[in-house]
Formats: C-alpha cells, structure tokens, sequence
C-alpha cells in the first residue's frame, strides 16, 4: 500500500445509518434513497475536497478514505460527519425525517496497511458504536 511504502499515515471510517430500515419501511424507498444521496453530500461537504474518498459502499453504509490523516485527526472527522449527519433534517412532504451515524475507524499508524484490514478493523469498531448504543464514533 502506497501508505506504507511512503511512511504516510492513512485512516478509513466505515460509517452506516443508524434504524436505515425504519425509514424504507414507513416512507418507502424512493424516500430512503433521498436520505441516503443527503448524507452523502452532507459527508462530502465534511471532508477535504480533492483528497479525502468518500464512497457508498452497500446499502446505506459509507466508506471515507483519509489520506495523511492520523487516528486521532480522523475521529475528528468522524464527530463532523456523525454531527452534521445527526442534524440533517430532510423534509418529505408533512414529515420532518431525522438519522443519526455509528462510525467506525481504523488506521495505519495502529500498524495496518493492507485495505482489507483497515476495513475490517473499522468494521469492528462500526459494531462497538452500534453495541454502546449508536451514533457515536469508536477508534
């Protein structure tokens, strides 16, 4: 990974929509799709332009690269994007629809390069956000 071979430090936040499936099911999809394409441009006005990677990655979980950016800098980001996302407010129709985020972060500076274990760990600690009652960020 260029990370490793260059001595960069990179981190990746693995974030899903906390109860996605409630908004599917009581406004239909048509509505969660409208969710999910605010979101995202709600992750991508948190994040810096032309270097950060953002990307949806499964139904209503998000994938957000960040290059040169420490563990510590990417829970930072973390807490943006989990805030901002928190107060989104998309109106549909007479309904006022609200999400909250459960973020997980992994990073290279904790000694992993290859992708699929920056996912994997942050995987795990998407699930421990989830397990301590979500919307939150775990590192």
């Amino acid at each position: 990974m260029r990370a490793e071979r260059y001595g960069h430090v990179v981190s990746l936040l693995l974030c899903d929509l906390d109860n996605f499936k409630k908004i599917n099911d009581q406004y239909g999809h048509h509505v969660g799709d409208l969710v999910i394409h605010s979101v995202g441009k709600t992750i991508a006005a948190c994040i810096r332009k032309n270097l950060d990677i953002p990307v949806r990655y499964g139904g209503e979980e998000f994938v957000i690269l960040l290059p040169v950016t420490s563990l510590e800098s990417a829970k930072i980001v973390g807490e943006k994007i989990r805030s901002h996302i928190e107060n989104l407010r998309i109106v549909y129709k007479e309904a006022t629809i609200t999400i909250t985020a459960s973020i997980g972060i992994s990073s290279s500076s904790e000694g992993i390069f290859m992708p699929h274990e920056l996912l994997g760990k942050a995987d795990e600690k998407l699930y421990a956000a989830k397990e301590k009652g979500k919307n939150q960020v775990e590192i």
